[in-house]
């Protein structure tokens, strides 16, 4: 009997896999052309592939599933849950509220409505999907911004908030880390000369995020708040995924995980490291050791205590 209904099981699943890839083999070859057509075509495309892909991934262990859209200008992505239906929700026209949505077979986190030009969409091994996006042109709407300072006092209670985050304090991402963090991408500016602060590469504010990390997360860079609330995911994510090695988090956070995981299994990995990414980790750890957890605080080397 326990035989009989563990190979119903597995057929199902097998039967569910087999009609997500002939799904997506379907708006690859017929509906992709079509991105050219429309925007709402283009929210079509977008949506279903997410779905797909989600759904697909919900039978597996775990897997990685991207796509670049070949957008020239971003979508609104989200994911809703209402009455215990997760769905994909692509906004098109923005002005006028319009949107397309896709139910998922499965359960996915809520996720806050970001832009995106490619999609990634993965299941890791603790089993959890994550619908990450990204857009590919760095300077996408981050050309000449400008802001105001915040001030010492809001600088530290954006750091209080973003460590109260469920996944920061899961991680064991402290206050103490966020500051060392941020002390060595920014040295707490979030501004310079009257202008979002940014680097040769593009990263905005206070953490340094990538345009296309920040809109992964869910967040505006340009909101100091947001900023790094959403450096302080980013780094608890990386916590996550090198679990027990804080040397390998802030390596990956620097470096990109991407590039740490094709020499983190070597004995001497930190030898194949750049030199930028070698100096990120000494300095983070001193200012974490001498500013951060020491019983006294120098304003003028770690510049908010």
């Amino acid at each position: 009997m326990r035989k009989a209904q563990a190979k119903e099981r597995m057929l199902f699943v097998v039967g569910v896999i087999v009609i997500c890839l002939l799904s997506l083999v379907f708006v690859v070859r017929f509906i992709s052309p079509s991105l050219e057509s429309s925007s709402e075509g283009q929210a079509k495309v977008v949506a279903n592939m997410i779905a797909i892909s989600a759904n697909t991934l919900s039978t597996m262990d775990q897997g990685r599933m991207y796509k670049d859209f070949g957008l020239k200008e971003p979508l609104i992505v989200e994911i809703t849950n209402e009455g215990g239906i997760s769905s994909v929700k692509v906004v098109y026209d923005e002005a006028k509220g319009k949107s397309y949505s896709v139910p998922l077979l499965v359960n996915v986190e809520s996720l806050k409505p970001i832009r995106v030009q490619a999609v990634s969409v993965i299941k890791d091994i603790t089993g959890k999907i994550q619908i990450n996006g990204e857009i590919l042109d760095p300077n996408y709407l981050y050309t000449d911004v400008q802001c105001a300072e915040p001030s010492p006092e809001q600088k530290n209670d954006y750091v209080i908030k973003a460590s109260e985050q469920t996944e920061v304090k899961q991680a064991g991402i402290t206050q103490a880390w966020i500051k060392a963090v941020i002390r060595q991408e920014s040295s707490f500016m979030h501004c310079k000369n009257g202008y979002i602060l940014k680097s040769s590469e593009g990263a905005l504010g206070l953490m340094q995020l990538m345009p296309k990390t920040a809109s992964g997360l869910g967040v505006d860079p340009l909101k100091p708040d947001q900023n790094v609330a959403g450096g302080a995911r980013y780094l608890a994510q990386m916590k996550n995924r090198y679990p027990g090695d804080m040397e390998k988090t802030l390596a990956a956070y620097n470096w990109g995980p991407e590039n740490l995981d094709k020499i983190k299994d070597y004995a001497d990995w930190k030898t194949s490291l750049p030199a930028e990414t070698s100096d990120f980790i000494v300095k983070v750890n001193g200012y974490y050791n001498t500013c951060y957890t020491a019983s006294a605080c120098d304003p003028k080397r770690c510049v908010v205590c």
